[in-house]
């Protein structure tokens, strides 16, 4: 059993959770670690984001989005020796695709991971919600909320394409840690090629699906509000 946390923590539990041992893979005070992900008992994924600082209100030097902007690498950590040892790695993006309210989706400049899952050692899939930044008279920042992205690997994160999905309310602020826009939870792969990823933008529940490994997406749009 694997959970992770803030300052780039991960617990690893062997025993059903009674006892936990933790370990540190490097990230700093800024940043939690999102779900640690294995494909088999050897080869694992975990990646960070800034949650919970998304507002530039910091004095330290710290901009939220340095490394966040929507088309920069996908930054990861991996093991191959069941979590002893983890080390740092990137891919780049290689293709984009733009699907849903395209203008909207082109406002994106940041991207905050939020769930992981890999089907094997090279089929991966990230899932992020899209912001734009924005300033207040006063002049701090603040991010509302454009869509979600979805990057998917097939060669075991060395290279990512990414499907960006547009969507956007007015006022929508992003905060991955209590909404109103929420981020995705969870990515569910299903025989190696079907891929589902329900994610909640506003008032609004978007599932995204790929009967093909990822190559393409289609979003099918709901509304939980009214069950």
């Amino acid at each position: 059993v694997w959970a992770c946390g803030w300052y780039g923590v991960l617990l690893h539990s062997d025993d059903g959770g009674e006892t936990w041992e933790a370990q540190s893979i490097g990230e700093d005070e800024y940043r939690v670690l999102h779900r640690a992900r294995f494909s088999d008992p050897l080869n694992g994924w975990a990646h960070a984001d800034l949650s919970g600082y998304l507002w530039d209100e910091r004095v330290d030097g710290h901009n939220p989005g340095e490394d966040n902007g929507i088309r920069a690498p996908v930054a990861y950590h991996r093991t191959t020796d069941g979590g002893r040892s983890w080390r740092q790695a990137q891919g780049q993006i290689i293709e984009v695709v733009y699907f849903g309210d395209v203008d909207k989706a082109r406002e994106a400049d940041r991207r905050y991971l939020s769930a992981t899952q890999f089907a094997d050692t090279r089929f991966g899939v990230i899932a992020a919600i899209l912001g734009a930044a924005r300033e207040t008279t006063n002049g701090d920042e603040y991010v509302v909320y454009r869509g979600h992205s979805i990057l998917t690997t097939h060669d075991g994160g060395e290279t990512w394409s990414m499907h960006v999905f547009g969507d956007a309310r007015p006022n929508d602020r992003v905060d991955p840690t209590w909404g109103p826009t929420t981020p995705v939870e969870s990515i569910a792969i299903v025989d190696d090629q079907y891929v589902r990823i329900p994610a909640n933008g506003g008032e609004a529940l978007h599932f995204f699906r790929s009967d093909d490994a990822g190559r393409t997406w289609k979003a099918i749009a709901g509304n939980p509000r009214n069950g």
